[in-house]
């Protein structure tokens, strides 16, 4: 269900794309030639007429399909997520199919009495956004447990299957998922989300140095779950910068609690709280602050990663979550690691039962013995161009328009 949601929001987000660039391609048609914007709109109705039908009837579909699920759905916030970003995308393209019909209309292409049918989609459309609207608030509202509100931004904890042996408890930042849990004693040292055992920190962790007891270092707490990849003996230096993300992850939360590691959590940011520690010697450092919306780019500069280098112990290993809706920080990344005398490898692992999200990390060392692809899973080999036109991102230069999906 988590996989099918993102493949129909990428499909109607398209769409309606699609469909807007047609709206304004009719509009500058009509300034561009002697046509009227009837007879542009009637060639295009006669060359577009069963695609559009097709289109119309896909996004209907779609938006009745993503309200069902969304209605019914019981458990896994981040799969409501995605059907509610799927059912707006399709309900968008309804609208948008809506102003082209009215471009059809040959007295008058604006006046919504002339042409019901364009009236009866924009219904349709404005009452199908108000009502998954309405079905999220009410839902939120509903599988929130705590929400917490600081300068950066509102946390949410969301409790889901409530009283089942698969209950849980996530934390969101908005539409980005900072991790999650279960609630029972068998499955509260599990680990989910980006950290699924089949995800690339996880496979890096257990290739790690096996005899001896291991120092960690991880940017970007969330709830915690990295802890969870800790032995007796080893040592966890948490930086992070949000007090409240802290609290939630201490209190709601028990990987930290249930860690058999000795753990000191860094408050402030990562990067500056890095400048001025002594080096760390850390077996592996894992930065995980590159999944929401809001992303810090001064973690991912040059001069960022030459921080990091300084704290690595001999052979160490840096891991990097860059799993993102929108962007692609492989480039960025493999940048800077050649830059540094770094090899790179990226592992996309796919999501799977109990609660495994799928992943995007990029593991990096100077080691390229250990880090020979044949000892990981779902290792994704770089394409020629992965860094053709990338420059090296530092303090004085990010572009983010070359990061953008296509």
């Amino acid at each position: 269900m988590r996989r099918a949601a993102p493949l129909l929001n990428a499909a109607s987000q398209a769409t309606s794309y699609l469909l807007g660039g047609l709206v304004v391609a009719l509009a500058l048609t009509v300034f561009a030639t002697s046509l009227s914007l009837a007879e542009i709109a009637d060639w295009a109705w006669n060359i577009l007429g069963l695609t559009f039908a097709v289109l119309l009837g896909s996004l209907v579909f779609v938006t009745l399909l993503c309200w069902v699920k969304m209605n019914h759905l019981r458990d896994g916030m981040g799969a409501y997520q995605a059907w509610l970003t799927a059912g707006v995308q399709a309900a968008n393209g309804v609208a948008t199919l809506a102003l082209v019909t009215m471009f059809i209309d040959e007295e008058s292409t604006l006046d919504l009495r002339r042409h019901p049918a364009a009236a009866i989609l924009l219904t349709l459309s404005v009452a199908g956004l108000a009502l998954a609207l309405n079905i999220h608030a009410r839902r939120a509202g509903e599988l929130a447990v705590v929400r917490s509100r600081s300068f950066y931004g509102v946390l949410t904890v969301y409790r889901q299957a409530e009283g089942r042996p698969d209950e849980t408890l996530s934390l969101w930042h908005g539409r980005t998922a900072h991790g999650i849990q279960f609630t029972s004693l068998e499955g509260r040292r599990l680990a989910t989300s980006f950290y699924a055992p089949n995800s690339g920190v996880a496979q890096a962790f257990q290739l790690l140095t096996p005899d001896r007891d291991r120092r960690i270092g991880i940017v970007g707490m969330g709830v915690g779950t990295l802890a969870t990849f800790a032995r007796p003996g080893d040592y966890i230096r948490l930086y992070e910068i949000n007090p409240e993300v802290r609290r939630l992850a201490e209190t709601l939360f028990t990987y930290l609690r249930d860690s058999p590691a000795e753990i000191d959590v860094v408050m402030g940011d990562a990067r500056l709280s890095m400048e001025r520690d002594a080096p760390q010697n850390f077996d592996i450092l894992a930065l995980d602050a590159f999944s929401g919306d809001a992303i810090p780019f001064h973690l991912l500069t040059k001069e960022a990663f030459e921080a990091y280098d300084r704290h690595l112990a001999p052979g160490g290993v840096i891991a990097i979550l860059i799993s993102t809706w929108h962007l692609d920080f492989e480039p960025v990344v493999r940048r800077v690691a050649d830059h540094l005398g770094l090899h790179a490898i990226r592992i996309r692992s796919p999501a799977g039962p109990v609660q495994n999200w799928g992943s995007d990390w990029m593991i990096l060392t100077r080691d390229r013995e250990w880090l020979d692809p044949a000892r990981f899973d779902h290792v994704v080999a770089p394409t020629e161009n992965t860094m053709e036109g990338q420059r090296l991102w530092t303090d004085d230069y990010t572009s983010l328009y070359q990061l953008l999906r296509k």
